[in-house]
C-alpha cells in the first residue's frame, strides 16, 4: 500500500528542444515525431490581439479550400486529397418539376451526371446509377391539407472567410516538477483556458478544431508547436502547456447558402465542415448561459427536481444546429439529460443508502454505483502548508473501514494516518474508503472526496428513461414555448462573434409549414373490411388464426409469491381470450407450475418431447428472460411467449391477455389483420394486382464493449423481409458484423454479407410463393447523412449482386429508403395544443429543396410531443410519386402486428429493430458466443427459422 503523502502527478523532466523557425518542420516529421518548438514568442498564435489586413507580415493568399470553395477561390488551392472524396452531384431538375421552374439547362432527362463508384465485382446489368434520385413531381397532393408549426427559424448569417486549424495539446510543464501526467480530457481543460482567456474572435469545439476570423501569426499548413502560461487550478506551481497547430483550410458559411441555391447538389454534397463550424459558433457564443455537453447539447447549470436517492439529476436545455432546407434554417429543440449527482460523495450515497452504508454486504453494490467517477480531494498541503487539489477517477472501495484499514508502511489505520498528517478528524470513520488507483492499493476517506459535474449516472437504464420521459414529456404548446425562451436569450445575446457574423433571426415565430393528412387504409379481420382508425382501433378476431390445435404450457420463474395465483389467473383466462381472437388454444396446459432458473433447460426439452408448441413464462421483474429467449429460439425451436410480473397486475386483465395474443398468433404463424391497399398493389403504378412485391428492412444495433465474462461486443444486424403476398409474415435474418482487428472500439454501420442474406431471404420467399417479388423496397435505419454514400454504395450493390447472381437474368425494381429518427424536427398544429395527426406529412420547405424526401408523423401522439419520422429516398428505380411512396409508407406503419395502433416507422423496420434486439438477449450471460453463431449469423432453429420469433 503506498502512503498518501506518495500519492501524486508523475513529473517528467522537460527535455531542452531547440527552437527553429516554423518552415523547418517538415511533413515527414508532423507524421511521425514530435514537431520542433517554434521561436520563443508565446503570445504568437493565440495571445495576439487582431489587426487589420496582414500587419503581422502573413502572405494575403487563402489557403487550401474545401471542395465548396469561397467563390474567388482558385481552383488550384483545392488539395487534390480533397477533390478525390468529391461526391458526385444530381442532374438538374426534370422539366415539369414545378418548383423548379428558375433551373439552368443540363439534362433534360433528369438522370444523374455522374454516378456512384460501384465495386467491381457487380454484374447487374441496367441498373440506374447509384446517385440520389431527384423528387419525381412538386410535392404530393393527397390527403386534407393542414398547416404546422416546425421548430425552425430562417437564419442569417455573412460570408465572412474563417480560418480552420488543427490543435492539440501536448504536455503541461511545472516550473518545480517537470512534465505532468495528465488524461487528455485534463490536457484540454487547459487548452480550454488558453483560449478562454485570450483572443476575442477565434471559437473552439472543444476537440481538435480552433476557428479564427484573421490569420494566427506564424502558424502554416505545417505543424507548429507553441508555450503558453497556464494558471494552476491547485496553486501549486506555475505552468506552461505546450500546444501544437496546423493549419488546415479556410472556409465560410457562404458555402451553406450555395449548397441550398445549388439545383444540382444532393444530401451528399451538404457543406458539413460549414455546418460544423457555424454550430460550434452557436455553442461558444451561449456558454456563459448554458453548459455545453456533447456536439450540440446546451444545459442549464442547475437541475430539475432532482433524485439524489437514484443516484442521478436530470438538467434540460437545448440543442441548437445550422439546417440547410429549403433556405438556411436555426432547428432549435428542449433536451433533457440525466448525471451523477456532484457533491461530497459520502453525502450523495447516503441518499440512497442511508444507514445501511455500515453493512458490508452493501459495499459492493455501493461500489458498482461509484465505479468509474471522477473526484476530487482538496484535504492535501504543501509543505508550506498551503491547500491544494487532486483529481482522481474511483476504482472501488475498500474492504476495511477507514478506522481498521492499515498502511503496512506506518502500521497505523487511514484514519490515524489522515489525523496525523492533515490534522483531520474523520466524520465517517466506520465507512469503507475509496480505491483512487487501478492498479495500486491507494485509498481515500470517502468522506474527503467531492463528485465532479456533469457525469453519467451508474443508475440502470430504465429508472433513467422512465425519469427522463416524465421531465421531457410536455406537450407541443408548452415545447414550443420552451423554446420561445432560449430564442429570447439567443437574440439579447450581445456576442462580439455574433456581430462579426452578422447573425440574424428575421423572424421569432416558427416556421409555418403546409403539410396532409394521408388517407386511412382499409383494414381487414375476420369479418368485412373497414377503415382503421386515425392511430388506433379495437382489435377484432384475426384475419388467420394460428393454423392448428396450440399445445401449451405456463411457468411462473423463479417462484415468486404470486406466481401460483398468476398461473391460474392465466390458465382461466387465456383460453377465453384465444376463442375470441379466433385460436384455438388446447383445453388445459400441459404443464402449469413454477420452475427455478435451474431447471429451465430441462423444463424446455421435456416440454418439446410432450409436443408442447407453446411456452408461457410468468416472470418476476423480468428475471430469466434472455436465458429463456436463448432456449427458446436457439436451442429447442418452441415458441415462448414472456410476461412481466407486474403486468399481470394491472387492472384489465382480459385487454393483457388480448394483446399477448397479438404477438402469440403471430408467432404461430396466423396473420392479425390486413392492410387491403398493401394487398391488392393499389400503390404502385403500372403492377398488375397478382403481382408480388418483397419489403425489406434493416438496424445494426452497437453492444456494451464487453460482456459478462470480459469479451469484447461485435454489432449486430438484422435485416427482415415480407414472404407473403399482403406484407404482414416477415422472417429476419440475424448475423454479428465483424470488428477492426485493429481498433476495437470501432463499430461499422454498413452490414456486412448483405449479398447473402438477400439471396437467402429470396430463397424463402420464392419457396412459400413459387415466385420471386417484381419488386423490392428497402427501408434502412440507423443511418446518418454522412454515412449515406458509404451505405447505399455497399449495400445497394449487395442487393443488386444478390438478385442477378442467384437467379439469372433477374432484376427487380429496387427503392432505397433510409429511415431517421434521431433528430429534432418537431411539428405544432397551428389551432391546437395537442399533437398532429397521425398521418400528418410534410415534403416541403423543411425538406431537401430537390431530393425525394419527406417527414411523416405515422404514430398517435400519447405523451409528449411526436417526433416524426424523417425518410430520405436514396435509389429508385420503381418509379414512385410522392404520394404513392408517402402513402404506401404509412401504410406499412400499420401491418405491426404486436399492437393495434400504427407504429412510427414501418414495421419491417421495426421488426429488424427487434431481431437485432433480440440478439442482445441472446448474448446476454451467454458463456461462448461462438456457439451461438455459423458463420456470423445466429443460428436460429430451423422450426422458427421462417417464422416471426422477434415478435
Amino acid at each position: 500500500m503506498l502512503l498518501w503523502r506518495d500519492v501524486k502527478c508523475v513529473f517528467v523532466p522537460p527535455r531542452s528542444i531547440p527552437g527553429t523557425a516554423p518552415e523547418e518542420v517538415s511533413s515527414k516529421r508532423r507524421r511521425g515525431r514530435k514537431p520542433k518548438l517554434a521561436p520563443p514568442q508565446p503570445n504568437v498564435a493565440l495571445n495576439e490581439e487582431r489587426t487589420e489586413g496582414n500587419a503581422d507580415g502573413t502572405a494575403s493568399e487563402s489557403v487550401p479550400q474545401p471542395e465548396s470553395s469561397i467563390p474567388g477561390t482558385a481552383p488550384e488551392e483545392v488539395s487534390s486529397k480533397r477533390r478525390r472524396r468529391r461526391k458526385p452531384k444530381l442532374a438538374p431538375p426534370q422539366p415539369n418539376d414545378a418548383r423548379n421552374e428558375e433551373r439552368t439547362e443540363g439534362n433534360a432527362d433528369g438522370t444523374a451526371s455522374e454516378s456512384v463508384p460501384q465495386p467491381e465485382s457487380s454484374s447487374v446489368s441496367k441498373r440506374k446509377e447509384r446517385s440520389y434520385p431527384r423528387r419525381p413531381d412538386s410535392g404530393g397532393t393527397l390527403g386534407q391539407a393542414v398547416a404546422v408549426q416546425v421548430n425552425c427559424w430562417d437564419f442569417e448569417i455573412s460570408g465572412v472567410p474563417v480560418h480552420t486549424y488543427d490543435i492539440e495539446p501536448v504536455k503541461v510543464i511545472g516550473d518545480k516538477s517537470g512534465t505532468l501526467k495528465l488524461t487528455d480530457t485534463k490536457l484540454r481543460s487547459f487548452l480550454k483556458e488558453v483560449i478562454n482567456g485570450n483572443r476575442t474572435d477565434v471559437f473552439y469545439d472543444g476537440g481538435r478544431l480552433l476557428y479564427s476570423l484573421s490569420p494566427l501569426r506564424g502558424v502554416n499548413s505545417s505543424t507548429v508547436t507553441f508555450r503558453e502560461c497556464v494558471p494552476d487550478p491547485f496553486e501549486r506551481e506555475g505552468l506552461t502547456l505546450e500546444y501544437n497547430i496546423t493549419k488546415k483550410y479556410s472556409l465560410s458559411a457562404s458555402q451553406i447558402y450555395e449548397y441550398v441555391n445549388n439545383e444540382t447538389a444532393n444530401t451528399n454534397d451538404i457543406p458539413q465542415d460549414a455546418v460544423k463550424m457555424v454550430n460550434c459558433l452557436l455553442k461558444w457564443v451561449t456558454r456563459e448561459i448554458f453548459v455545453n455537453i456533447g456536439k450540440s447539447a446546451l444545459f442549464y447549470p442547475k437541475p430539475l427536481n432532482s433524485s439524489p436517492s437514484d443516484l442521478y439529476v436530470i438538467h434540460s436545455g437545448f440543442t441548437c444546429s445550422v439546417r440547410p432546407q429549403w433556405k438556411v434554417r436555426l432547428n432549435v429543440d428542449t433536451v433533457c439529460k440525466a448525471f451523477f449527482p456532484a457533491g461530497n460523495l459520502a453525502d450523495i450515497l447516503f441518499a440512497k443508502y442511508e444507514m445501511s452504508m455500515y453493512l458490508r454486504k452493501n459495499w459492493q453494490e455501493m461500489a458498482n454505483d461509484i465505479n468509474g467517477l471522477r473526484v476530487e480531494a482538496s484535504h492535501y498541503k504543501t509543505k508550506e502548508g498551503k491547500s491544494y487539489k487532486r483529481q482522481y477517477t474511483v476504482f472501488g472501495l475498500s474492504k476495511c473501514t477507514s478506522a481498521d484499514e492499515k498502511i503496512p508502511d506506518l502500521n497505523m489505520s487511514v484514519e490515524t494516518y489522515f489525523k496525523a498528517t492533515y490534522d483531520l478528524d474523520l466524520k465517517y470513520p466506520d465507512l469503507p474508503c475509496v480505491k483512487v488507483r487501478k492498479d495500486k492499493e491507494v485509498y481515500i476517506p470517502m468522506e474527503l472526496l467531492t463528485v465532479l459535474p456533469y457525469q453519467n449516472t451508474t443508475a440502470t437504464k430504465a429508472e433513467v428513461v422512465s425519469a427522463i420521459i416524465k421531465e421531457a414529456s410536455v406537450d407541443p404548446s408548452k415545447r414550443f414555448n420552451t423554446l420561445d425562451t432560449f430564442l429570447t436569450e439567443f437574440t439579447q445575446n450581445r456576442h462580439r462573434l455574433l456581430s462579426r457574423f452578422k447573425v440574424n433571426i428575421p423572424q421569432r415565430r416558427p416556421l409555418t409549414v403546409r403539410a396532409r393528412e394521408l388517407p386511412q387504409p382499409t383494414g381487414k379481420f375476420w369479418a368485412a373490411p373497414k377503415s382503421l382508425g386515425r392511430g388506433k382501433w379495437w382489435p377484432e378476431k384475426f384475419n388467420t388464426a394460428a393454423p392448428e390445435s396450440v399445445t401449451w404450457a405456463v411457468f411462473a420463474t423463479p417462484p415468486y409469491t404470486e406466481g401460483t395465483n398468476d398461473i391460474r389467473d392465466v390458465c382461466k383466462t387465456l383460453p377465453a381470450v384465444a376463442s375470441k381472437c379466433g385460436v384455438k388454444l388446447a383445453r388445459g396446459p400441459i404443464f402449469a407450475q413454477p420452475v427455478e432458473r435451474a431447471r429451465l433447460s430441462e423444463k424446455f426439452n421435456v416440454a418439446k418431447t410432450k409436443g408442447v408448441k407453446l411456452l408461457i413464462f410468468l416472470l418476476h421483474e423480468g428475471e430469466g428472460y434472455a436465458e429463456i429467449k436463448r432456449l427458446g429460439d436457439l436451442y429447442t425451436g418452441l415458441v415462448t411467449q414472456c410476461i412481466k410480473s407486474q403486468t399481470m397486475r394491472q387492472k384489465n386483465f382480459f385487454s393483457v391477455l388480448r394483446n399477448v395474443m397479438l404477438k402469440i398468433n403471430g408467432k404461430l404463424g396466423g396473420t392479425n389483420w390486413l392492410v387491403t391497399e398493401l394487398k391488392e398493389n393499389k400503390l404502385f403504378k403500372n403492377l398488375a394486382r397478382k403481382k408480388l412485391v418483397m419489403v425489406m428492412g434493416a438496424d445494426v444495433t452497437h453492444l456494451p464493449q464487453s460482456g459478462h465474462n470480459g469479451t469484447a461486443r461485435k454489432s449486430v444486424a438484422a435485416v427482415t423481409a415480407s414472404i407473403t403476398g399482403d406484407l404482414m409474415q416477415y422472417v429476419a435474418i440475424v448475423r454479428q458484423q465483424n470488428r477492426n482487428e485493429n481498433v476495437n472500439k470501432e463499430v461499422r454501420e454498413v452490414i456486412e454479407g448483405m449479398d447473402g442474406i438477400v439471396a437467402d431471404l429470396l430463397k424463402v420467399f420464392r419457396k412459400r410463393n413459387n415466385e420471386l417479388p417484381s419488386k423490392i423496397i428497402f427501408y434502412r435505419d440507423g443511418v446518418s447523412e454522412g454515412q449515406f454514400a458509404t451505405v447505399l454504395h455497399d449495400e445497394l450493390a449487395a442487393i443488386q449482386r444478390a438478385c442477378s447472381t442467384a437467379y439469372s437474368g433477374y432484376e427487380p425494381g429496387i427503392t432505397f429508403i433510409v429511415v431517421q429518427k434521431h433528430h429534432h424536427i418537431r411539428f405544432k398544429p397551428i389551432d391546437s395544443s395537442e399533437n398532429v395527426q397521425a398521418g400528418t406529412v410534410v415534403d416541403t420547405e423543411i425538406t431537401h429543396r430537390y431530393g425525394f424526401d419527406f417527414y411523416l408523423c405515422s404514430q398517435e401522439g400519447m405523451q409528449g410531443t411526436s417526433r416524426p419520422a424523417h425518410y430520405q429516398v436514396l435509389y429508385d428505380d420503381n418509379d414512385w410519386s410522392s404520394d404513392s411512396l408517402q402513402c404506401f409508407t404509412y401504410f406499412l406503419c400499420h401491418t405491426y402486428m404486436r399492437c393495434c395502433r400504427s407504429v412510427s416507422y414501418p414495421a419491417p423496420t421495426y421488426y429488424a429493430h427487434l431481431a437485432a434486439f433480440r440478439a442482445r438477449e441472446w448474448l446476454k450471460e451467454a458463456q461462448s458466443v461462438d456457439s451461438l453463431l455459423a458463420n456470423n449469423r445466429f443460428k436460429v432453429n430451423p422450426n422458427l427459422q421462417d417464422r416471426m420469433f422477434f415478435l
